[in-house]
């Protein structure tokens, strides 16, 4: 009734499905024992460096404000590229993500066309410099539920140099 290609090419679908499956449970194994997307609001513990002086928050509005003032938009260009991907500096050029133009400033959820998750707007309504900083910090930190696929940059001064870009966009 079937002849031997038909046999080879079921048994060769057959084996592709099979592989899928297997990487999609070792997958979510791997995300129940190691747990990335978990918040933690208190480190487990610090280690004090002598003459490291005084631990800095970045995430401190009033600190931030003390990185942002040394803020350097052009080095803050060459880290836009990361966000580039998904975003735009064109105004109503949505991506996966809403074009960022004009974004610091205005008002959360609201570029034209661009269909949001909601999770923003249960933390913040204006996207100030300190709330942009906290947000690309860790995103699914600070809006829990957010869609927002970026795991974050870790750097303060990082950040405020791509804010200061982002501000004259």
């Amino acid at each position: 009734m079937f002849g031997t290609k038909t046999r080879a090419a079921a048994a060769l679908m057959l084996s592709i499905i099979a592989a899928l499956a297997l990487l999609l449970v070792i997958r979510f194994i791997a995300d129940a024992v190691y747990s990335v997307g978990a918040i933690h609001d208190e480190p487990a513990y610090f280690v004090e460096v002598p003459g490291a002086g005084p631990r800095i928050d970045p995430l401190d509005p009033v600190e931030f404000a003390r990185i942002f003032e040394a803020a350097d938009p052009v080095r803050g260009e060459s880290l836009w590229r990361s966000c580039r991907m998904c975003h735009s500096l064109e105004a109503g050029d949505n991506r996966t993500g809403p074009s960022l133009a004009g974004v610091v400033g205005r008002a959360v959820d609201t570029a034209p066309g661009f269909a949001y998750s909601g999770a923003l707007e249960r933390v913040v309504t204006v996207w100030t410099p300190d709330r942009i900083n906290a947000l690309i910090a860790n995103p699914r930190r600070f809006a829990p539920g957010t869609l927002m696929t970026y795991t974050g940059m870790r750097n303060a001064q990082d950040r405020a140099d791509l804010i200061a870009f982002l501000q004259g966009h």
